[in-house]
């Protein structure tokens, strides 16, 4: 009986997939902005744009946008376009570099599936070959590992959840990699065992290098990776700089002392806003389109994400009305002690809503 031929059903039925879901993307994104009353809108589309479909795409096929990494930003010039009310498809290089990385991919990935069910010691003559192809395997998947890491480092949600596809093929590829090594030097039997166990020391690692659902591994995260300063963004009403009112100063130190906070940076917004003597939502200004920053229940003014923590208040200055923003962080300590036991929702993580 004929064996079924993955090299060829796998690419193919991979590049269907991502064509039709390329043009179905901007259609599902329009949909979506039309339906939000955001059409037009740059804060909205970097964090919902691509869509659901575009990110399934992305996401399963997160290898070929490694190798499509050097056209990653080569939108020009447009090979293919077409723009209707609700539909856009457009084909740039950047779009035929991932179709050939899938076709690629794929391909390589039918071939192991087809001819080495079970990867075989290669013969002494061509061990150098081998033990070099699986060098650029190791590479390939460190590689990919890094490019999920700055993904899911970016401030867009869609991205962030792209990159978490990419980390779980980082340890898949490097898992399977290390089992082709093992198969270099010792019998089948006892290689066996790699694939697992280097699928759940890779997983551990990406836990841990971008933190995790519980709040006790983002703490231990923190030693790996330390964060740095992070704040909401500056109105763009406002105007920065000028001198800090003291009086305001003595409530972030209030803020800090509470909290065992360490000061880091201080914006001063000098704006328009009036300030009522029956108080102003000072968050109001600031804008947090991924409702990540929550309020501390004690004290004035403080919002946490993580370790991190501003204090957002408000008086009059010199020059009038003056907003002020003053980041702090938490100490890894402290953070991981009061984390330990917090478990978080798993699919929210990293998202908003964690």
């Amino acid at each position: 009986m004929k064996r079924f031929a993955w090299k060829w059903f796998l690419p193919i039925a991979q590049l269907i997939l991502a064509l039709a879901c390329h043009v179905y993307d901007v259609h599902e994104y329009r949909v979506w902005a039309r339906r939000d009353r955001a059409v037009n809108n740059l804060r909205y589309y970097s964090q919902h744009s691509p869509a659901l479909a575009g990110r399934i795409s992305r996401g399963v096929n997160f290898p070929a946008l490694v190798l499509d990494y050097p056209l990653r930003e080569d939108y020009s010039p447009v090979l293919y376009g077409y723009n209707g009310g609700f539909t856009h498809v457009a084909i740039c290089p950047r779009d035929v570099g991932f179709f050939l990385g899938i076709v690629f991919f794929w391909c390589w990935v039918g071939w192991t599936l087809d001819g080495r069910r079970r990867p075989s010691p290669a013969p002494k003559g061509r061990r150098r070959a081998s033990l070099a192809g699986i060098a650029c395997g190791v590479a390939f998947g460190v590689l990919t590992a890094a490019y999920a890491d700055q993904m899911i480092a970016s401030d867009s949600l869609p991205q962030r959840q792209i990159g978490a596809f990419g980390m779980a093929w980082a340890c898949a590829l490097v898992a399977y990699f290390a089992w082709c090594l093992a198969l270099q030097f010792t019998t089948a039997g006892r290689a066996a065992r790699w694939p697992l166990a280097g699928v759940a020391a890779m997983a551990m690692l990406a836990l841990l290098w971008i933190g995790g659902p519980l709040g006790a591994t983002q703490s231990l995260g923190e030693f790996l990776r330390p964060t740095t300063t992070s704040m909401m963004p500056i109105p763009s009403q406002c105007t920065t700089g000028g001198p800090t009112p003291p009086g305001l100063m003595r409530i972030v130190e209030a803020q800090g002392t509470r909290y065992h906070l360490a000061l880091q940076e201080v914006a001063v917004c000098t704006s328009v806003f009036e300030l009522t003597t029956d108080g102003v939502d000072f968050m109001k200004p600031f804008p947090d389109p991924e409702g990540r920053w929550q309020r501390l229940a004690a004290g004035c003014c403080s919002y946490q994400y993580r370790r991190h923590v501003v204090v957002v208040v408000g008086g009059v200055g010199p020059n009038g009305p003056v907003l002020i923003e003053a980041a702090l962080i938490q100490s890894r300590w402290d953070y991981f002690r009061l984390n330990w036991n917090k478990v978080r929702g798993a699919w929210f993580w990293p998202y908003p809503g964690v």
